[in-house]
């Protein structure tokens, strides 16, 4: 075997070595670009949640004629943009499945508690969401059932 072809061996040798090595650094990045999302996304959720009463995730919960009515929908508005940009990131397939799932579940579980329900009557009818979207909710809502307290007319306006 001549030194060339040694050369040209050793060459192909270190090129495909590097290209697993830069093959594993992009898995790795994309991992941890991956949890990074995911850390920002629990992190926005949990501090809208901690803007929420606690009674407002009650059974019992009426939004009409209460003092914090104000704070109560800021905050639900800032959960359904939220919401929506989860589920526009999974619609776009630019999240994992497995995380949608999670994100799927909570969303699920939120649209079964009345003040969920009753501020988005509200919400639907002065805010620009995709149809797709509003579909979705409205899908979750009925599964979860109505609530028993059901948001009024009268508050459509001044949210």
């Amino acid at each position: 075997m001549s030194w060339e072809a040694i050369g040209g061996l050793i060459t192909g040798v270190a090129t495909a070595v590097a290209a697993v090595l830069v093959i594993l650094q992009l898995r790795e990045l994309n991992k941890q670009a991956k949890l990074q999302h995911f850390s920002d996304y629990t992190k926005r959720f949990n501090e809208i949640a901690s803007q929420i009463p606690e009674e407002a995730m009650g059974q019992s919960f009426v939004l009409e004629g209460r003092p914090d009515r104000a704070q109560v929908m800021r905050a639900l508005r800032r959960y359904f943009d939220l919401s929506y940009e989860e589920w526009w990131l999974h619609r776009h397939k630019l999240i994992a499945d497995d995380i949608w799932h999670l994100w799927e579940m909570g969303i699920k579980a939120g649209c079964g508690k009345p003040a969920v329900q009753q501020c988005w009557a509200i919400i639907k009818t002065d805010t620009t969401f995709d149809a797709a979207f509003i579909t979705f909710i409205e899908s979750l809502i009925a599964s979860r059932g109505a609530s028993s307290a059901p948001a009024k007319a009268s508050l459509v306006r001044g949210s």
